[in-house]
Parts: structure tokens; sequence; C-alpha cells
């Protein structure tokens, strides 16, 4: 015989509900003053049993999750902080994390060149530019700015083809965000920066995504960092996208 699994909570649903059938039963059909004192005894026990139990739960709860922050500290950083994941991409195999990607109002996309995250997500990144009434704003590094320029170029050792990122930057415009690409309703915005991007960020509706780069030159895996908005980092990431945006130039696409 299958044995049936009757959890916590069940038990004292159960209890309360039969206690209170108890007092129905009693106020309308019982009329023996001894078996009405009785049935009342036992219900308003059962009653005051089943939520001395739930309040006792919820005391237990409140105590466990203390205890678990007390021995593990980072699990209350994390939570200020609003971090849920670091990965070594973007999480876009998250199902929920793609779904608001594509579906938020605004998003907010900082690259270098922004090619490889491109192409590594072009269907992703064109179901999104078919959505109507929501804009995508794009930061990319100045292709006119020689110094960047000449930084970048040296920090990924194209030194021999000065015009490397220039020329990619360029073609990542004229080939990716083309204006047959996107719904006519969808508002896209692509800034170049002068100054250098210090990190790769995606920041939507709900969460804030940022890429580190290594220190040395070259091309290496790197920590992504997956904050959502319940935490105190996604604003901050979020309007300091939105001051890059304003400070850089917006060209027309």
């Amino acid at each position: 015989m299958k044995r049936i699994k009757i959890s916590q909570g069940m038990l004292v649903s159960i209890f309360l509900i039969v206690a209170l059938g108890l007092l129905f039963i009693n106020e309308r059909w019982i009329t023996d003053e001894f078996i009405s004192s009785l049935l009342t005894t036992i219900a308003v026990s059962g009653i005051t049993t089943g939520i001395f139990s739930i309040v006792s739960s919820w005391i237990d709860k409140q105590n466990m999750e203390e205890k678990v922050y007390s021995a593990f500290p980072m699990i209350n950083v994390c939570n200020k902080y609003g971090l849920v994941e670091i990965s070594d991409k973007f999480p876009f195999d998250n199902d929920e994390i793609k779904k608001d990607f594509i579906n938020s109002k605004k998003v907010y996309i900082v690259m270098n060149d922004g090619k490889n995250f491109i192409t590594n997500n072009t269907n992703m990144i064109d179901e999104r530019f078919h959505q109507d009434k929501k804009e995508t704003n794009i930061v990319l590094l100045d292709y006119e700015q020689n110094d960047v320029m000449a930084v970048l170029t040296r920090q990924h050792g194209h030194d021999s083809t000065p015009d490397y990122y220039v020329k990619k930057i360029k073609e990542v415009i004229s080939y990716h965000f083309k204006k047959e690409k996107r719904s006519k309703n969808h508002k896209l915005k692509v800034y170049l920066n002068s100054n250098f991007n210090t990190l790769a960020i995606i920041v939507s509706d709900n969460y804030a995504m940022i890429s580190l780069f290594r220190v040395s030159s070259g091309k290496d895996i790197v920590p992504h960092m997956i904050f959502n908005k319940n935490g105190t980092e996604y604003e901050k990431i979020r309007k300091d996208v939105m001051k890059v945006c304003a400070e850089s130039r917006e060209i027309d696409v």
C-alpha cells in the first residue's frame, strides 16, 4: 500500500477544519449539555493547538533563517546586493533571464565592440528587436577616439592592424542595427563612448549583469555576475549606465 505523506501545514489545516466542524455541529444539532460542553472543549483545544503550531512553526523558521545567516554570512551579503548567480558567460540559457531580456520595456547593453555578444545571441536579439513599444540602448566604444582605439587594439594584440576595432565596430553598427532588422515600433539608440568601458554590462527590467575584464593582454574566460532588482546593486548599475548614455555620442541607426 502506498503511503500518503502529510506535511505539517496540511496536518494543522485538517486539525483546524475538524475543530471548526465540531463547533458548527455543536451549535446546530447538539442539545445535550454534557456532550455540547465536551465538543466545545475539544474544538477549542484543537483551534488553540493549531494556532500555536502555526506560530511555533513561523518562529522556528525565523530562528532558522537567523542561524543560517549567522553561519553563512555570505548569504546575507548576496541577498543585500541581489547577487543571484556567478557564471562564465551571460546566462541566457536561463529561460527566466532570457525572457526578461526579450520582453523588458528598456534594455541597456554596454560593450567594447559587441561583436561576440551579438553574434552568439543573434536570434534572441532579433526577437527583442521585433518587440513593439520597447527600447534598446547600446553603448559601444567611439571608433573616432584614436587613443581609445589604440588601447583596445594593444590590449587584444592587434598592433599590426591598428584599424582593426574601428572597422569591427562600424561593421557591427552597419550590419546588425539595420532598420529592416527590427520593428518600426521598436526604439533603438546607439551611443559611442569616448571613454574606455571598464565592464561589459546588460541591464533589463529585472536583472543587471556585469562581465569583468582581465588586466593582462588578450582574452580569457571571466566571471559574469548577475544581480536582481531586489538588491542594492541593480539600481546603481542602471544609473551608471544611464549616465554613460547621457555622456556619450548618439548616432543615427
